[in-house]
């Protein structure tokens, strides 16, 4: 199996998401999530194909992919995947705006 990396911004987002939902799902609403968004992972280090190309126009992550998290499928993970590595890029909220977050600054 591919080793899982999760980038820090990845890390982040689960723990507000997390946060989120605990405070307005409660906790048990709250251990799913992370629990679904691990078994996701490791599904995906597995098969990395199975997420959706995303092209937000930034050369920084080449082959950019998309899978909902199961059960809470308005939270999105967005990965990359090599032969050895699956790699946590973030986990977004749908209603986020994405592309703003993945598109390179045109400022400058």
């Amino acid at each position: 199996m591919r080793e899982i990396i999760r980038r820090p911004e990845a890390k982040r987002d689960l723990m507000d998401a997390a946060d989120h939902i605990a405070e307005h799902g409660g906790f048990d609403a709250s251990d799913r999530f992370l629990a679904a968004t691990e078994a996701t992972f490791r599904k995906l280090a597995l098969m990395p194909g199975m997420g959706v190309v995303r092209n937000y126009g930034n050369p920084e992550l080449p082959g950019l992919r998309m899978w909902p998290v199961p059960k809470f499928a308005k939270y999105l993970i967005f990965y990359m995947a090599t032969e050895t590595r699956l790699e946590i890029v973030r986990v977004l909220h749908g209603a986020r705006d994405i592309e703003r977050i993945f598109n390179p600054s045109d400022e400058g």
